[in-house]
């Protein structure tokens, strides 16, 4: 299960680099395109990246149980 585990980790830590990356381009970037990127991209992608864990955790856990029940 750990393979499950570490790729919701790992996109969890993508998506903090992420926001990282975004919030340190306000000191360069600050004008409407800016935030049109981030509307039309980044909020999508954060949302679908919020499922993509939350999903793989679950997975994790029903294939946890599974091999608990059937091992």
């Amino acid at each position: 299960m750990t393979r499950i585990s570490g790729g919701a980790a790992q996109l969890e830590k993508a998506a903090a680099a992420l926001r990282d990356a975004y919030a340190a381009s306000a000191d360069g970037w600050r004008d409407r395109a800016r935030e049109e990127f981030a509307e039309q991209h980044l909020d999508a992608l954060e949302a679908r990246l919020r499922q993509a864990v939350q999903v793989s955790r679950q997975l994790e856990s029903l294939l946890t149980e599974a091999v608990r029940t059937c091992g």
